[in-house]
Formats: structure tokens, C-alpha cells, sequence
């Protein structure tokens, strides 16, 4: 078995019900928030940040999916504490989100022969 889907365990995303559209979208979002370039706000001592989702939807035409298919994805990765959600409403409503507590299952290979510093 392949290990990793994205750079994720892929024995954990199957264990969290995500299946390799979840891990593209995932995937996108650590990498653009560490990009520098998200807007972002610190809500209870948490780094939040905003996902456009027509954005998001226009970065990755491979998954071809709609704003409402997208929107139940993230949903779906909040319900398993895979992100944290905030919505924020001034000037507007933004959907903010954050890395939840079982994200760094997602990261951690030990099991596999390799060792995560983080």
C-alpha cells in the first residue's frame, strides 16, 4: 500500500472517511496558509484563515466540484476535527478555518519507518 496520498497517511484519511478529493482541497489549504499570502485573523489564540471557496474551486478544476460539494467537504473535515471553522461577519461573512487537533495524525509516520519532527 501506498503510504502517503498528498503527503498524508493514507491509512488515517480512510480512518476519517476522506478520500483523495479531501486530501487535494487539505493539501491546498496547508499549503496556500503557509503561503503567507491567506487573509487571516487570531480568534482565541488560534490562527484562522480565510478560504474563498470560488477560489479555492478555480485553483483546483481537477476536482471538479460545486461551491456546495466543497463547502460539505470542509464541513466534513471539521466533523472529525481534521479543521476548526469560524465564521466571521463584519464587511461581509469570510468561512475561516484552522488545522484541528487530528491533523497531526494525518502527519505523523512513525509506524511507517519514518520519523516526524513537528
Amino acid at each position: 500500500m501506498k503510504y502517503t496520498i498528498e503527503g498524508f497517511s493514507q491509512e488515517k484519511l480512510v480512518e476519517f472517511g476522506m478520500d483523495v478529493n479531501d486530501a487535494i482541497i487539505l493539501r491546498w489549504f496547508v499549503d496556500f496558509k503557509d503561503s503567507g499570502k491567506m487573509a487571516s485573523e487570531i480568534v482565541n489564540d488560534d490562527k484562522y484563515y480565510w478560504i474563498n471557496y470560488e477560489e479555492l474551486l478555480k485553483d483546483l478544476p481537477i476536482i471538479n466540484m460545486k461551491k456546495d460539494t466543497l463547502y460539505r467537504r470542509l464541513k466534513k473535515m471539521e466533523s472529525v476535527n481534521l479543521l476548526k471553522h469560524y465564521t466571521k461577519k463584519q464587511g461581509g461573512t469570510y468561512s475561516m478555518y484552522t488545522l484541528g487537533s487530528n491533523y497531526c495524525k494525518l502527519i505523523d509516520f512513525e509506524g511507517y519507518g519514518f520519523k516526524s519532527d513537528g
